[in-house]
C-alpha cells in the first residue's frame, strides 16, 4: 500500500457542480466545502470554505485490509469570513469533537490498487464529526501528479442528511 500516495482528497459538504479542482491547490492535502447562500430571499451565492491543514493516513487491518483515514481541524476551514467560519464551526460541534474524519471502507490491497487503475470509481466510508458518523460516498478520480498518484474525491451531501 506504501506505493499509493494520497496527496489531493476533497470532501465537499453541499450540492453543487462544479469541478473541485477550481476549490482546491493541485498537490497538496486539502479538503473544501461549497454551500448555496440565499441573499434577501432571492440571490443565491454559493460560499466556499477551505482547509488545508489535513492528515491522511493508510491504516492497516486484518486480512491484508487497508483502510484511508483523512482528518482534520473543523477550525481550520476558512472561508474569507471569520464569523461565517464560526458559524460552520459551531455548527459543526468543533468544540465536542476538534476534528472531522472521513474514514473509507477497508480494503485489500489488490482492491486499491485496481481501482487506482480505473482512474474512476465511487469510495464508500464514514464521516465523523460532532460525536456521530455519517454514511458517505465519494466519487474518486485518479491521477500521476509530479510526486506520485493522486486521489481526489468529491462526496454530495446534504446539511439534513448530516442531520444539520
Amino acid at each position: 500500500m506504501s506505493n499509493l500516495k494520497l496527496l489531493l482528497f476533497a470532501v465537499l459538504l453541499a450540492w453543487g457542480n462544479f469541478a473541485p479542482a477550481s476549490l482546491l491547490p493541485s498537490g497538496e492535502h486539502c479538503v473544501a466545502y461549497r454551500a448555496k447562500k440565499t441573499l434577501f430571499l432571492v440571490n443565491s451565492v454559493y460560499v466556499v470554505g477551505r482547509s488545508c491543514e489535513v492528515a491522511v493516513q493508510v491504516i492497516p487491518e486484518l486480512d491484508n485490509r487497508y483502510r484511508v483515514e483523512m482528518s482534520f481541524p473543523i477550525t481550520s476551514l476558512k472561508s474569507g469570513e471569520v464569523k461565517r467560519d464560526q458559524d460552520v464551526a459551531d455548527l459543526l460541534k468543533s468544540k465536542e469533537e476538534s476534528e472531522m474524519v472521513f474514514v473509507t471502507d477497508s480494503l485489500t490491497q489488490k482492491e486499491w490498487q485496481e481501482l487506482a487503475k480505473k482512474g474512476q470509481f465511487t469510495l464508500k466510508g464514514l464521516l465523523k464529526f460532532g460525536g456521530n458518523s455519517y454514511p458517505l460516498t465519494s466519487e474518486v478520480t485518479t491521477s500521476e501528479g509530479s510526486r506520485g498518484l493522486e486521489f481526489e474525491g468529491v462526496a454530495r451531501t446534504t446539511f439534513k442528511d448530516l442531520h444539520l
